[in-house]
C-alpha cells in the first residue's frame, strides 16, 4: 500500500510508496459504506474475526510479514478500523513510516465516522489511539520536494506536460505542489511524457530528512539535420553540419515545424 498524503505494494521489496496507501484507503473508504458492514453476512464476519485472530498472533510474536497479510485478509472480508489500526501498527514496525502515519490518519477518521454513524463506542478508543499514534510518527516522516526544470532544449510548455510517478506510482501535479511523505530507503523517481526523454532519477531518504531535489526534463530529439557543402564558400566550415532538431506542436498538438 501506499503518501503524498493523503498519501503495499507487496512486490516492491525496497519500501512501501506511501502515496499509495492514502489514495487506495482513500478509494476503498469511499466504495464501502458503513451499511453494508452492519449487515455484514455470517460467512464473511466469521472469516474477517479468524484471520484477525491470526494476525494478532503473528503480531505479538513479531511475524510483521505474516501479521500484515492476516490483517489484510481480515480487512477484505469485513473493513474495520479496528483491523487497520493493526495494519499500521505492522507497517511501522516494518520501518516503513510514512505509510504507517497515514494508514494511522485514514483509520483514526474512519473510527470517528463510525462513532457518528452508528453510536458504537468501541471505536471511541481505536480513534484515540490511531490519533496519538499517527501525532508521534509526524516528526520521523521524510519529506520530498521535486523541483521541474527544462534542460537544454526544453521549454516551460514541456515541464507543465511532463508526468511523474515515484516507485511507480503516478503523482498528480496537486500532489507536486508540497513535499511529498515518503518511507525512508531508496526511491526512483520516473519522468515521461509526450516527446520527452524517459529519465529515471534515484533518491534515497532517511527519517526524518526534508530534501528537494532537481528533476531536468528533457525533450527527446526528433531527427538528426546532416548538411553537407559539396563547395566550399569563402569562409564556410568544410565538413559537415549536424544539429539535433525536436518536434515542435500547435496548440492542438499537431507537428508543426522541426526547431533547429
Amino acid at each position: 500500500m501506499c503518501s503524498f498524503s493523503p498519501r503495499m505494494k507487496a512486490r516492491r521489496p525496497r519500501g512501501t510508496n506511501a502515496i499509495a496507501v492514502t489514495a487506495a484507503i482513500a478509494s476503498l473508504l469511499s466504495l464501502v459504506s458503513l451499511t453494508s458492514v452492519a449487515h455484514a453476512d455470517p460467512a464473511s464476519e466469521a472469516l474477517a474475526l479468524k484471520t484477525f485472530a491470526e494476525g494478532r498472533r503473528h503480531f505479538e510474536a513479531r511475524r510483521y510479514d505474516d501479521a500484515l497479510r492476516a490483517f489484510q485478509s481480515s480487512l477484505d472480508a469485513l473493513p474495520s478500523p479496528n483491523t487497520r489500526l493493526y495494519l499500521a501498527r505492522c507497517l511501522r514496525e516494518q520501518g516503513k513510516i510514512a505509510s504507517a502515519h497515514s494508514m494511522f490518519r485514514v483509520t483514526s477518521s474512519e473510527a470517528e465516522d463510525r462513532v457518528r454513524a452508528t453510536g458504537d463506542k468501541r471505536y471511541g478508543a481505536t480513534q484515540r489511539s490511531a490519533a496519538v499514534e499517527a501525532e508521534r510518527l509526524q516528526p520521523l516522516v521524510p519529506h520530498l520536494t521535486l523541483r521541474l526544470e527544462p534542460a537544454a532544449g526544453a521549454k516551460e510548455a514541456d515541464v507543465a506536460r511532463a508526468s511523474v510517478a515515484v516507485d511507480g506510482v503516478a503523482v498528480s501535479r496537486g500532489q507536486l505542489a508540497a513535499p511529498l511523505d515518503l518511507d525512508p530507503g531508496p526511491h526512483t523517481i520516473t519522468v515521461y511524457g509526450p516527446h520527452l526523454k524517459r529519465t529515471e532519477t534515484p533518491v534515497t531518504v532517511a527519517q526524518s530528512d526534508a530534501k528537494t531535489i532537481a528533476v531536468a526534463i528533457e525533450r527527446t530529439p526528433f531527427g538528426t539535420l546532416r548538411v553537407a557543402l559539396k563547395t566550399k564558400p569563402a569562409g564556410v566550415q568544410s565538413k559537415p553540419i549536424e544539429r539535433r532538431a525536436w518536434r515542435s506542436s500547435t496548440a492542438s498538438g499537431r507537428p508543426q515545424l522541426l526547431e533547429l
